[in-house]
């Protein structure tokens, strides 16, 4: 077979120093034996290819040096999985000398065996011996192009090498792997494959990468290696199947590298110190040089605030290798993860001094310095990562993404910057801006903070766009802002279905986000800056006020009310939208609970604690002067009056009496999801059921309405909204009363029911609507112009509302309001564009502007001559002459 590939000219790119990859040529401790076993053995010497599988790699190592200490022949397959094995264990020069012994030999040379060398002189820090030997890699596979020996390990370590040297890994998938597997596929193992799901997985190729996994594991079911990679690929794709693969890993090796490393990220990730330091321990008790754990154990000591600790793995891990960049690179991951930003930047910066061409920890740099507004220094980050590795998905997708902000229109103003789409500019940019600079006033003097400036706002007229932006991948329907601390990232209103939310609301919750991050240096959990934002939200509007869900029920009468020490779990470990939301309700009560009980100046002071370092439920205690115990006891002494609608739903009002807990039930649930199981979803108990009190007022009203007694249904369905004012189902009483009202022709009752429900929610769009049709009737200007800035909130695109705004503007003669007003409808309303110009030029006229007022008639005309009230309004004008001076480079007449 003739393999048509070229090499270009060599150009090294240094991964991560330290790497601990998942193939075949990785550097980890997994076992990696041949799926032929040793026969020769003697059977009084332990079986150390059975230990190795199973973890054991000090036994392993220990019984494999007695094999070849007693044998009379060494074989070169004993010092290879020597050099292994004391990698795996921590003697990483003793395994650099076994194997470079075998790279070395001119007699028998192997691709694989200068691959493996030029990894483990690269783990150790020896970068010139790692280009030393990738380079004889690299002659080798050009003088041969075949492998005539170890065929399987050769073909997975040139597709490595290659990758190392820069080529297309989809080039080097076509151009060698699948050739080769298609034509020698039987007679290879289970490492070839491997090594093509590896460079498809490290190329986020996952579908790709899962099919070679699975022709792995279909000529070697128990291949580690192979699990490995099709757990990465089921992770990072976020296909359940992942933690089923992870399970049998541990069942195959409990000290398998690969899970311990997935698992110490997650916890870490949720800041679960004590439940990722042992396995972190562990692991390190194995391989105490494992640079991926020890950047572990770096970060948990950093998430402690343990700057002591820190540093003295920092300078243990440098002391070993000095190059190893890795070390700095997940420091600055974990801190990212935790929303800490700035640091997250220090320690990349620090891993791409130690190595320039960590492409990871360069990619990493540019997301945080987006995050933190520096677009210029990112999007230069960005085209280098991209001039030296074109192949980056992400990369590619995020430089798209900044070539779509490059159109963007830039309005700054005052404290902030904002950019849209120029589409979205005449609808929101000063209506944002405005609520912005209402914002920031109120709530810098309030916490006590002064931000750094300016704040950058995005905003996108497409999710994918707005999810790629903020995390790196489309998707997530769920979301529509995000804060970094200094940059909100959010939808605009045109990409949400009309009506099903108030993008005011949205803006002013992330904006809250911009204050307390930048209050605590980022330093704050989750539930927290959540709960502030519920709470301040209410200071905007009433409507958006913490509401009661009827999905709540059944969380608080399975599993009780929480602690606040478990209140960040309803967000870290919530198995499904049900909990999340319960999440975001009960951070919100907190906040509303703790001002009231302790005051808001004992909240400012918790966040000042917490910028200083202070843990989170201490500062809080602190803050409070009261225990912990005592601060739980008023919470729930809190919630038993605000949960208290919440038992309405329930046979006889229910029972305050709770089972199992919230964190024990969160816990189980986490474990449930990560071995994929089918988790618990709350169920509504009996919500409806016919003697709950809600349901028996429901019915009353229903029975009242079908003998047309409005009075009783009036009062039976007053008595429903009072007993629980949050429902929203079908027979929502306000609804349901403004129905009768208009039945009844009652104008003053209509009207007040619906000002009733306008403010029971936020993205009311039908009862706002019919307020401004009512209020136009009445003449009531005021409460029109009221009710029409609210819905805009809702949908900033409808002409009607805006119509409203302009005519109360109008009727108060507020001419220049009302000239942005018609500006906007021109944007909005484009099909009726003749009428707005023609309102333009008559509002030009009143400010006593004849010249403008000309101008915009003469174009109007232009455009339609024979528009008789453009021609009216031009003869008024032309009453009130005005020199005018002709523009010779364009040869037309201005005014």
């Amino acid at each position: 077979m003739q393999l048509q590939y070229s090499v270009p000219k060599y150009r090294l790119i240094r991964f991560l120093w330290g790497l601990a990859a998942v193939s075949l040529l990785s550097i980890t401790a997994t076992a990696q034996v041949s799926d032929d076993r040793d026969v020769d053995d003697a059977e009084f010497y332990e079986d150390y290819e059975e230990l190795w599988e199973q973890g054991e790699y000090r036994r392993a190592l220990t019984a494999l040096e007695q094999i070849i200490d007693e044998q009379p022949r060494r074989y070169d397959k004993w010092i290879y999985r020597r050099a292994k094995l004391r990698f795996a264990v921590g003697e990483v020069d003793a395994a650099i000398e076994d194997i470079e012994s075998l790279a070395g030999d001119v007699q028998n040379p192997q691709v694989w065996w200068c691959v493996e060398a030029a990894l483990m002189n690269r783990y150790r820090g020896n970068l010139d011996q790692y280009d030393s030997w990738l380079r004889r890699a690299n002659a080798l596979f050009q003088q041969h192009r075949r492998f005539y020996q170890n065929p399987s390990e050769n073909l997975a370590a040139t597709g490595h090498m290659l990758e190392l040297l820069g080529e297309n890994p989809k080039s080097v998938l076509d151009q060698l792997f699948n050739p080769y597997i298609e034509a020698r596929g039987r007679t290879l193992s289970a490492a070839a494959h491997v090594g093509a799901g590896d460079l498809a997985l490290r190329a986020s190729g996952y579908n790709v990468a899962e099919k070679y996994y699975l022709d792995a594991l279909e000529k070697n079911d128990v291949y580690q290696p192979a699990l490995e990679g099709l757990m990465r690929a089921y992770m990072k794709s976020g296909d359940p199947r992942g933690s089923e693969v992870m399970e049998r890993l541990l069942e195959i090796n409990p000290n398998n590298p690969a899970v311990h490393e997935l698992r110490v990220r997650a916890h870490l990730d949720l800041g679960e110190i004590d439940q990722a330091m042992p396995m972190i321990e562990k692991m390190l008790e194995i391989n105490p040089v494992n640079s991926k754990f020890q950047a572990f154990k770096a970060a948990a000591y950093y998430l402690q605030f343990d700057d002591i600790a820190m540093n003295a793995v920092i300078e243990e891990t440098l002391a070993f290798n000095p190059k190893c960049s890795i070390l700095f690179q997940t420091l600055g991951e974990i801190a990212s993860r935790h929303y800490r930003f700035t640091e997250g930047l220090e320690f990349q910066e620090a891993a791409l001094a130690l190595d320039p061409a960590n492409v990871e920890a360069r990619e990493a740099y540019s997301l945080d310095l987006l995050r933190l507004g520096r677009e210029e220094e990112g999007r230069h980050q960005l085209d280098r990562i991209f001039a030296e590795d074109p192949y980056s998905v992400p990369t590619f997708n995020m430089l798209e993404l900044m070539d779509t902000l490059e159109t963007f229109a830039v309005v700054e103003r005052g404290d902030f910057t904002l950019k849209l789409p120029e589409s979205e500019r005449p609808v929101m940019a000063e209506l944002a801006l405005d609520l912005l600079d209402e914002a920031i006033e109120l709530y810098e003097a309030k916490y006590e903070v002064e931000l750094h400036k300016p704040v950058l706002i995005e905003m996108f007229d497409n999710h994918d766009d707005f999810m790629v932006r903020s995390v790196g991948l489309p998707g997530s329907i769920g979301h529509m802002g995000i804060c970094f601390g200094r940059l909100i990232t959010m939808d605009a209103p045109s990409v949400r279905p009309r009506g099903s939310s108030n993008w005011r609301s949205v803006l002013w919750h992330e904006f809250l986000h911009v204050i307390t991050l930048q209050k605590t240096n980022n330093r704050m959990p989750r539930w927290l800056s959540e709960g502030i934002s519920v709470y301040e939200e209410r200071t905007y509007s009433e409507a958006f006020h913490n509401r009661l869900d009827a999905e709540h029920l059944a969380i608080v009468t399975q599993h009780g009310k929480p602690s606040f020490t478990e209140l960040e779990y309803l967000f870290t470990k919530a198995p499904s939208p049900a909990f999340l939301m319960y999440g975001y309700f009960m951070s919100g009560e907190f906040v509303d609970f703790y001002v009231q009980e302790y005051g808001f100046d004992a909240l400012v002071e918790t966040l000042t604690r917490i910028g200083d370092k202070e843990f989170t439920n201490d500062a809080l205690v602190a803050a409070a002067g009261v225990t912990a115990t005592e601060l739980d006891a008023a919470f729930h002494a809190y919630l038993d009056k605000r949960l208290a609608p919440l038992y309405n739903l329930m046979e006889d009002g229910g029972s305050d009496e709770e089972s199992g807990g919230v964190l024990e039930f969160l816990q189980e649930q986490f474990q449930i999801i990560d071995q994929k199981a089918e988790p618990h979803t709350p169920e509504n108990l009996e919500l409806f059921s016919e003697n709950s009190p809600h349901s028996i007022a429901i019915r009353k009203a229903r029975i009242a309405l079908e003998q047309e007694d409005a009075e009783r249904a009036l009062e039976a369905l007053e008595e429903a909204y009072t007993l629980f004012p949050d429902y929203k189902g079908p027979d929502a009483p306000l609804k349901k009363m403004a129905e009768i009202y208009k039945l009844q022709e009652d104008r003053d009752g209509f009207r007040n029911t619906l000002e009733r429900i306008a403010l029971s929610s936020p993205s009311e769009l039908g009862a706002t609507t019919e307020l401004v049709r009512l209020h136009r009737e009445d003449g009531n200007m005021d409460r029109m112009m009221h009710f029409a800035k609210w819905g805009i909130g809702i949908d900033p695109y409808s002409p009607e509302l805006h119509n409203a705004m302009l005519e109360a503007l109008l009727a108060q003669n507020a001419y220049d309001d009302a000239l942005e007003r018609v500006d906007l409808l021109l944007a909005v309303d484009p099909s009726n564009w003749v009428g707005y110009r023609y309102e333009k030029a008559s509002l030009l006229a009143k400010k006593d502007d004849i010249p403008s007022a000309k101008r915009e008639t003469l174009e109007l005309l232009e455009s339609v001559p024979n528009y008789w009230n453009a021609q009216e309004l031009l003869l008024e004008l032309m009453e009130n002459p005005v020199e005018f001076e002709v523009d010779s480079s364009e040869g037309e007449s201005t005014f």
